[in-house]
């Protein structure tokens, strides 16, 4: 159990620092239940959960427990009205690959990441803009004088444009 409260703790700093965003651990309310996840920020535009699971004995294959600890999880996620909503996997990267390899169409728009060390990788879904590209969007944008709010509105703009485009993206790519 130690291991999994310090990966917790170790995605949460992580995320928090790459995304710019304080992730605590807190309850959530979902339709008049109460969950508490891994990580959640303020305002609850990011809501995840931490998992470090192991394979079975065998080494070949995720418990079937932990997929349905999972599968509960992302219908959770699926309920909030978070803009960012994901599951960070560590140490097998073969749970996480497994789980979308079965159950992806269940995801929607829970993104799912592997943490190891200090690379993440994105394996479904996508991920929000970091601190410095948002940076870097306002300055563009905004010259050096532009302030949070005119941030925060420009960043929630991109990343709209980017969530219309890209199943278009995808299609287009296809059809080739």
């Amino acid at each position: 159990m130690a291991g999994e409260k310090g990966f917790e703790q170790r995605a949460r700093d992580f995320l928090s620092q790459r995304w710019g965003v304080k992730l605590t651990k807190r309850k959530v309310r979902i339709e008049g239940f109460d969950k508490k996840f891994d990580c959640v920020s303020e305002d609850q535009a990011y809501i995840g959960d931490a998992k470090i699971y192991s394979l079975n004995k065998r080494g070949d294959t995720p418990r079937t427990s932990k997929f349905i600890a999972c599968n509960e999880l992302a219908l959770l996620l699926r309920k909030t009205s978070a803009r960012h909503k994901f599951l960070i996997f560590g140490k097998e990267r073969k749970i996480p690959e497994t789980f979308i390899r079965d159950y992806g169409p269940l995801l929607g728009d829970v993104a799912i990441y592997f943490l190891d060390g200090g690379n993440l990788e994105v394996l479904h879904g996508k991920e929000p803009m970091s601190l410095r590209e948002r940076q870097l969007i306002a300055r563009n944008a905004f010259g050096i004088w532009a302030d949070y709010e005119e941030v925060a509105i420009a960043a929630e703009y991109v990343e709209r444009l980017r969530a219309e485009w890209e199943p278009r993206l995808k299609e287009n790519r296809s059809g080739r």
